[in-house]
C-alpha cells in the first residue's frame, strides 16, 4: 500500500511513506519506506509472530524484544529498542478504516504516546 501522511507525525512530515504490512498468522512482516524532505530514504523491515510469543521479532535483520498480537480489529505491535544507554518502548496500534482508504497508527502508553500518524492511500 502507497500511503501518504495526511495527520499529525509528531515531527516533521516525510515527502512520503509507503508501508507493506504482510500478515501470515502468525507470522507478520512490516515494510516501511520513509522519504525525507531531503531525498533520504528510511527503509524498515519489522518482524514479529501475532501471538504474542517473544523472542522471535527482528528489526532490519537485528533481534528485538517484542511482540504482536490482535485486539479486535486492531494490531498492537511492541517492541523495545536500545538507543545508546536508554531503552525505548514503542506500542503501535494499527487499524484500517471500514473502506480500507485509512490506515491509522496511533502510540498509547509508550515513549511516542500521544503520537497519532494516518495515511491514505495514494492514487
Amino acid at each position: 500500500m502507497q500511503i501518504c501522511p495526511r495527520a499529525d507525525f509528531g515531527g516533521p512530515l516525510p515527502t512520503a511513506i509507503a508501508i507493506r504490512i504482510e500478515p501470515s498468522d502468525p507470522e507478520l512482516r512490516e515494510e516501511i519506506l520513509v522519504t525525507k524532505v531531503d531525498g533520504r530514504e528510511e527503509p524498515v523491515v519489522f518482524e514479529c509472530w501475532t501471538n504474542g510469543e517473544q523472542g522471535k521479532s527482528l528489526m532490519n535483520g537485528s533481534a528485538v524484544r517484542g511482540n504482536a498480537r490482535w485486539e479486535r480489529e486492531e494490531l498492537v505491535i511492541e517492541s523495545w529498542m536500545q538507543f545508546g544507554a536508554r531503552e525505548m518502548h514503542f506500542c503501535d496500534c494499527w487499524s484500517l478504516s471500514p473502506d480500507g482508504q485509512f490506515l491509522s497508527m496511533e502510540h498509547r502508553k509508550d515513549d511516542l504516546a500521544g503520537q497519532r500518524t494516518v495515511l491514505d492511500r495514494a492514487g
